[in-house]
């Protein structure tokens, strides 16, 4: 798993390092979830694939 997985969020309209990360699979291709540290609103970021 990778150290620090960026993602927009769209409440602070910024690219932000995502806390709490999760990876799951999400209809075949894999998603980075957690929150923003900055307002707390939630964070998606799809991966690439390996």
């Amino acid at each position: 798993m990778p150290e620090e997985v960026k993602g927009y969020c769209v409440k602070c309209k910024a690219e932000r390092v995502i806390k709490n990360v999760k990876i799951t699979e999400v209809a075949g291709r894999r998603v980075a979830k957690g929150v923003c540290p900055v307002c707390g609103a939630e964070i998606t970021h799809f991966l690439k694939k390996k």
